[in-house]
């Protein structure tokens, strides 16, 4: 919906200061829900305005200046969503909005998120969950002052520096990275194993208002499904067998700053339901305790797959998916932006070198732009640095060609060596669908080699979804 009104005051300078009284607006058509909203804001002494519909909201946003607005969702005239959309596209990103709903409308809330919205609550509001709510946004709101939203010369050299590639993919991460660390928002960086999303995930936080904040990196695949909950919410003494004392989680660990789940993909279905509340409601418990903990923490996650795909085989939940996808950060495959090459190799000779000699032959760089880079940048730093101890500090072409064509033979020998199924033992007393599994086990292994192993491009050569290709492996224990 488009507003062709004009608007005054809604953003208004205020002093950078912590916890203090805020004006607040309630947009409520349900006279006693709003009375008892009112009632819990005014006692922690805030300055209350309240409304019946969207239209005297808007009436009266055009001419005020409010820190937050609490709407309902479904309120007459202007509907939340629209008066949402209408204070962020009006110059407004400097007040928070906070929805509210009967129901807990899990689609509304993800459009609301997406818009904007600072959170998404259920009425009534337990006074609890409301005076922590607005202690964080007094917070915020003191921390992040919209005069300091725009990056400082330091920060854009920061970024410029740490984020290497000449190419309008890297261009559209640096810009994504800008905005991301505007907002508190959640960030679901999407690429490749070794493509840089830790890296990507740790400039997020040092540019953003939580950079003086801890920053807690939780490798998910490396934690067994049955110590995750111990490791993300810790665990009071006596929880279980071998606590004997109590420990502190990751969440905890990060409050005040970020937490950053790499391979998210990777944490079960049951946890993930306990993920999808400590995001929502920003509380959880320890392993064996009933004492709630506030966690005021930004996630950023990651993954290498494609959650949607994981959505529609029910081995990631919806719900969660469309909470930690708010803002999407894709990070391209460095085969698809060679013109990287130069300015990361580069940039990795002089982290590799560490100021000691290093020659790199000029047409080494033809080489280089020539390899498919199944490893991405990761890859690239490890055949630099190869390439940089065996040659005594010269890198030459021939080095390069050699090194990358054994290296890839080497692999893929060693990966596919023990795969080569028998053909006679393959179909002997199994019939036709013995045949049938043996030309299929056939075709991934074929595909995997081409690809040099790389689980993606060989699933796309077959004209198949990942997440298929990766079932098939699994079936024939190839996975």
């Amino acid at each position: 919906m488009t507003w062709g009104v004009g608007r005054a005051g809604l953003t208004r300078r205020r002093a950078a200061i912590g916890v203090r009284r805020m004006k607040i607006l309630i947009v409520d058509h349900e006279k006693v829900s709003r009375a008892n909203l009112a009632d819990k804001l005014a006692a922690h002494g805030h300055e209350l305005a309240t409304v019946a519909d969207g239209q005297e909201a808007l009436d009266r946003l055009q001419t005020e200046a409010f820190d937050v607005v609490f709407t309902d969702a479904k309120v007459p005239k202007v509907d939340g969503i629209d008066l949402l959309r209408w204070v962020k596209q009006s110059g407004g990103s400097d007040t928070h909005v906070v929805m509210m709903s009967s129901n807990g409308s899990i689609p509304v809330a993800v459009q609301a998120v997406k818009l904007g919205a600072h959170d998404f609550i259920k009425k009534p509001v337990p006074t609890d969950k409301l005076r922590a709510l607005l202690a964080e946004i007094s917070q915020q709101r003191g921390g992040v002052d919209a005069a300091n939203l725009a990056p400082t010369a330091s920060q854009r050299a920061d970024v410029q520096r740490t984020i290497i590639g000449d190419s309008p993919a890297m261009d559209r991460v640096r810009r994504m990275i800008r905005i991301a660390a505007q907002t508190d928002a959640n960030v679901l960086i999407h690429g490749e194993t070794g493509v840089g999303k830790d890296l990507v995930a740790s400039v997020i936080h040092r540019q953003s208002h939580r950079s003086d904040g801890p920053y807690v990196k939780v490798g998910c695949t490396l934690l067994p499904p049955s110590l995750i909950e111990s490791e993300l919410y810790g665990h009071e003494e006596g929880s279980f067998t071998g606590a004997d004392q109590y420990r502190r989680g990751r969440f905890e660990l990060a409050e005040g700053g970020t937490i950053y789940l790499d391979d998210v993909d990777d944490i079960s279905l049951d946890q993930q339901a306990k993920l999808l509340r400590v995001i929502e409601e920003k509380v959880f418990e320890r392993v064996g305790g009933n004492r709630p903990i506030r966690a005021n923490v930004r996630v950023i996650a990651s993954t290498k797959l494609n959650l949607l795909d994981k959505v529609r085989e029910g081995t990631f939940r919806q719900d969660l998916y469309y909470r930690l996808d708010v803002l999407r950060l894709r990070i391209t495959p460095l085969r698809a932006r060679l013109e990287d090459i130069p300015a990361l190799t580069e940039h990795l000779l002089r982290r590799i070198a560490r100021g000691q000699p290093c020659h790199f032959e000029a047409h080494g760089l033809d080489v280089l732009s020539r390899h498919n880079w199944p490893g991405n940048v990761r890859e690239l730093y490890h055949t630099l640095e190869r390439a940089w101890l065996i040659g005594g500090g010269t890198i030459s072409a021939e080095l390069l060609e050699s090194d990358l064509e054994s290296s890839q033979a080497d692999e893929v020998e060693d990966v596919f060596h023990d795969l080569r199924p028998d053909p006679v033992r393959a179909v002997e007393g199994g019939g036709f669908k013995a045949a049938i599994d043996f030309a299929e086990k056939q075709l991934l292994i074929e595909a995997l080699r081409s690809s040099g192993g790389n689980k993606t491009a060989a699933a796309n050569s077959l004209g198949m979804k990942p997440s298929t290709f990766r079932d098939k492996l699994a079936k024939h224990g190839l996975s």
